[in-house]
C-alpha cells in the first residue's frame, strides 16, 4: 500500500462510514469488517509515511512548472492531508507567488474549518497578511463580503 493511497483511504473510510456505505467500501478496498484490524493496518501504513513540512514544501516547488493535471493532483493530495498540512500551507502562503499561491489558497479553502484558527493567528502577527486571511476565512464560511 503506497503512501499516496493510504491518505485518501483514511478519508474515504470516514466519509463512507458516515454515509452508510462502509461495508461496500470495505469489500472493494480489500480491508475486512473487523474495525480494529482496519485501524491497525491503516496505522501501520501511516507510520511508514509521515508528511513533513519539507515534503509539503517540495510539492509546492513542483507546482511552479507543473501542468494543470499535476497541479490538480498536488492540490488534492494537500487537501487529503487535511489539518496537518494547514500550518505549513499558511506559512507558505505568505511567501509564494502566482499559481503556487492560488493552489495553496484553494487547498486551505477546501480543507475548510480547520484552516481558520491558523489563518487568524498569523493575521494577528502579520498585518500585511490580514486581508488574505480574512478573504480565505470568508470563502471557507461561504460569506460574500468580498464580492464585487
Amino acid at each position: 500500500m503506497s503512501a499516496y493511497s493510504i491518505i485518501p483511504m483514511v478519508f474515504a473510510i470516514s466519509c463512507f462510514a458516515c454515509k452508510g456505505r462502509y461495508k461496500d467500501f470495505i469489500r472493494k478496498s480489500g480491508l475486512t469488517e473487523n474495525l480494529d484490524y482496519n485501524v491497525n493496518k491503516i496505522r501501520k501504513a501511516m507510520e511508514k509515511f509521515v508528511m513533513h513540512a519539507d515534503s509539503i514544501k517540495y510539492f509546492l516547488t513542483q507546482l511552479e512548472n507543473a501542468d494543470s493535471k499535476s497541479k490538480s493532483e498536488i492540490e488534492n493530495m494537500l487537501v487529503n492531508i487535511g489539518s496537518a498540512a494547514v500550518p505549513v500551507l499558511v506559512e507558505q502562503l505568505q511567501c509564494v507567488k502566482g499559481a503556487v499561491r492560488g493552489v495553496v489558497a484553494m487547498s486551505l479553502i477546501r480543507i475548510g474549518e480547520p484552516s481558520i484558527p491558523c489563518l487568524k493567528k498569523v493575521a494577528e502577527t502579520n498585518k500585511n497578511f490580514e486581508w488574505v486571511a480574512q478573504y480565505l476565512i470568508s470563502e471557507i464560511k461561504g460569506e460574500n463580503k468580498f464580492a464585487a
